[in-house]
């Protein structure tokens, strides 16, 4: 059984150290195009000179491309991956579908890597995936080991998935928070993390919970899982923590390689993790403890950080005795140089130790401003000592390949080094050995001199020397057959990875552009009922996209889906079902009754899809109607456009991260654009009722209110078990129909979410007065943003 520890790493020497602590592959990021934009990554000459120090140690490196890209930037696509691939890349790790092609075509024979922000929450996602190219799967970190079973039983196709490290709150690739309030798009690698800032939750005027960080979930850590999980299928383990310290990297990395090689060397029934371990995991990074992921629950409280949002350590010491000099009792054994943190509710104070003091000893430190009290705590962030350990075992002895050599100094003949290393084997010849005049050449100076491997990446195993008695070299030329013997052996190991690429991926032709009608065709999405009988009697209105959340259960869409589709058609209108936001395997309880529901989906004029789930499912189910992508299947570039053609797609979403300029290139017949609405922000596992007050199983709309006084609207789906937080401000594009017009879409789209029949009433007639009247409005006086129709993302 083989399974692969893979290893985050932000920098070299972070890749440097996962290697040495047992790491058999690292991802990483270069100078463009990954998705931790801030962490130290590599330039052109950095990268290669990382690809060819995996291979030589027999490892793997894989590149991550997991942004998505703006037109401008798949031009540089091609020549930013080419140096990489001719030197051996292993694989590379994308999100973008079209990265994804253009990859596929340019570069046939490297893995690809599909990313996790490509939300695959089960088989038929995977499936789909592999059939189309795709090597290797980065599963949704929501999924349950049941779930990764499935996949691994049906679908053949590796399985990474993560194990240690940060949890997003929201489904990867489904979150515009940080995109949509700051700028910065976590689509882009620069996700400024306000999911770990301080929320207040409420239902309509009740607070539902005093704990601050609503939004922070512990760090993972799945040690105890480690034979269930390779058991369920995953191959690659993969940690997160790009952006943290290269000890944090090699610290995770030894420990994960220690109990992964005690399961595969001993098994199950003698698999153990002993305490030392986790309390080192805990030293390292968490978060008020850890939770074991999503692998055994699908949600809770339990694994949530809402106390603080960052590393909380460990407990270090309990005040015995307050006062201007305090009195601590040690917890644990404590060192010099430690970072302590005494914590109370208005405050955070940080101390550094200035002696070691041993479990169970008492201490004197200044700490008090009076307000300290008998049994408070000091905690742990930083452990000096375990720190340094780290540092001096895995990052100042870097991991050196073990060889075999075997050195034949025969008079008359000349010096014959030969090196093996695995399959490979090389064999040099130097001057001619001569009979020796004064002083003859003695075993343990031969020895000496070809043991100087210095800066080499090899260490010797074994070096057999086979001498004649009586026999001189001078000394340089045995150091001249070592240096070619190894600058030999380590061109033969690269050169088994690299690659020949000469051919030049041919730039895509531009999509032609359908010219605009005179009336824009307007779409309109429901999400309640009171939405839908505003949008019936609105005769300006040709589409109606009737959202998965107008219906509350099995029942409800079986019951009304239909009639539903019926008012439509006798209002002139097309009808669209709209798939849910996450299609797990086991909470598609609308769509049990395959055939009934398929008879039901087969009425619709189309199906608007949100993932790769419910595109491979519709195929299953034989669906025959038109197929169209919501804005979170993005399209950033002509490529992505490209790629979905080929699928059969019937329209396309506009991105909602792209500015007006930015969209053009993409705008061609089939494309919707999105010109009015509160954008979903994040979909999330976690449920924030359940979180707070406990789980009702009943749909209702809550408000998580930031820091500045802003009300985000969030609405839970229970009956595919998800939440949706909603921008707090609305998109209002009215006054933008000039803009809109050069960008050309086929038709714009009013998104309706929160609005009551009134607001849903003064909307349509705005925006019909001016797509379909050709009238000039003013926006409301009211909050509301524009997104990033001018602004964009980086």
């Amino acid at each position: 059984m083989k399974v692969e520890l893979l290893a985050p790493a932000g920098s070299y020497e972070s890749m440097v150290a996962a290697y040495s602590a047992g790491a058999d592959a690292v991802y990483i990021g270069g100078a463009k195009f990954g998705a931790r934009a801030f962490a130290d990554n590599l330039d052109t000459e950095q990268m290669k000179k990382a690809i060819d120090y995996a291979h030589i140690r027999g490892r793997k490196l894989y590149l991550t491309v997991n942004t998505l890209l703006k037109q401008k930037e798949t031009e540089e696509l091609y020549d930013y991956l080419l140096p990489f691939y001719r030197e051996g890349l292993d694989a590379v790790i994308v999100q973008d579908f079209g990265v994804f092609q253009m990859v596929r075509e340019a570069f046939p024979d490297m893995d690809l890597h599909a990313s996790t922000q490509m939300t695959v929450t089960g088989v038929r996602g995977a499936a789909w995936l592999q059939e189309r190219g795709a090597s290797r799967v980065v599963t949704a970190r929501e999924l349950s080991m049941e779930e990764i079973r499935k996949i691994h039983e049906q679908v053949p196709v590796e399985i990474e998935s993560f194990v240690h490290g940060a949890l997003c709150f929201c489904y990867s690739g489904q979150c515009l928070l940080s995109s949509m309030i700051g700028g910065r798009s976590g689509n882009r690698g620069r996700c400024a993390q306000p999911c770990r800032l301080p929320y207040q939750l409420y239902e309509e005027d009740s607070l539902l919970s005093r704990d601050p960080y609503l939004m922070s979930p512990k760090d993972m850590c799945t040690l105890d899982l480690i034979p269930e999980l390779v058991e369920s299928g995953i191959y690659s383990f993969k940690m997160e923590g790009r952006m943290k310290k290269p000890e944090y990297t090699a610290g995770i990395t030894s420990v994960y390689r220690k109990y992964i090689d005690q399961y595969l060397n001993d098994g199950k029934e003698n698999f153990m993790v002993r305490p030392e371990d986790r309390s080192l995991l805990m030293d390292l990074y968490n978060r008020g403890g850890f939770s074991q992921g999503y692998y055994q629950q699908h949600n809770g409280k339990d694994m949530m950080s809402m106390q603080r949002p960052n590393h909380w350590g460990t407990e270090a010491a309990k005040m015995i005795s307050a006062g201007r000099e305090t009195k601590w009792k040690a917890l644990e054994d404590l060192n010099i140089r430690d970072v302590l943190e005494l914590r109370s509710a208005k405050e955070k104070r940080e101390y550094t130790l200035s002696q070691n003091v041993a479990k169970g000893a008492v201490f004197s430190m200044k700490t008090g401003n009076g307000r300290e009290k008998n049994g408070m705590l000091l905690y742990r962030t930083r452990n000096e000592k375990l720190i340094s350990e780290i540092r001096k075992t895995y990052l100042d002895n870097p991991y050196k390949v073990g060889i075999d050599g075997e050195l034949l100094l025969q008079k008359k003949c000349a010096a014959q080094l030969q090196i093996r290393y695995r399959d490979i084997y090389v064999s040099v010849s130097g001057g001619e050995v001569q009979s020796a005049q004064k002083r003859p050449l003695e075993e343990k100076d031969v020895r000496k001199q070809i043991s100087k491997l210095g800066q080499t990446e090899f260490k010797w195993e074994k070096l057999q020397i086979r001498m004649d008695e009586g026999i001189f070299l001078p000394v340089q030329e045995l150091n001249e057959l070592r240096r070619k013997a190894i600058e030999e052996l380590t061109e033969a190991i690269l050169q088994k990875e690299r690659k020949c690429q000469n051919r030049i991926l041919q730039t895509r032709e531009k999509p032609e552009t359908q010219k605009q009608t005179d009336a824009l065709f307007i779409t309109a999405q429901a999400e309640r009922r009171e939405q839908l009988e505003e949008i019936l009697v609105c005769n300006k209105i040709r589409r109606v996209c009737l959202s998965s959340l107008l219906y509350p259960s099995e029942e409800a869409f079986l019951g009304q889906a239909s009639e539903d589709v019926k008012r439509c058609r006798e209002s002139g209108k097309e009808s669209w079902y709209v798939m849910p936001w996450i299609f797990r395997e086991e909470k598609r309880n609308y769509f049990l009754h395959m055939e009934k529901c398929r008879h039901i989906l087969e009425q619709f004029d189309g199906i608007l899809v949100k993932n790769l789930e419910e595109i491979q499912y519709l195929q299953q189910i034989s669906y025959c109607g038109k197929i169209a992508l919501d804005h979170n299947m993005y399209i950033w570039n002509r490529e992505a456009v490209s790629f979905w053609q080929k699928e059969k797609i019937d329209w396309m979403t506009l991105p909602v991260e792209l500015t007006d300029q930015e969209m053009r290139p993409l705008s061609s017949a089939r494309r919707e654009m999105i010109v009015y609405g509160y954008a979903p922000l994040m979909v999330t596992a976690q449920c924030f009722q359940k979180n707070t007050t406990g789980c009702r199983k009943k749909r209702k709309i809550l408000h998580l209110k930031d820091r500045k006084g802003k009300y985000f609207p969030i609405k839970n789906d229970c009956s595919f078990c998800y939440n949706i937080l909603y921008n707090s401000t609305v998109t209002e594009l009215a006054d933008q129909s000039r803009s809109i017009s050069q960008i050309a879409p086929e038709s714009v789209r009013l998104s309706f979410t929160i609005e009551d029949a009134r607001q849903t009433r003064e909307v349509l007639c705005r925006y019909t007065e001016v797509f379909a009247e050709h009238k000039n409005v003013e926006s409301p006086s009211s909050d509301f943003t524009r997104g990033h129709l001018k602004r964009g993302v980086e």
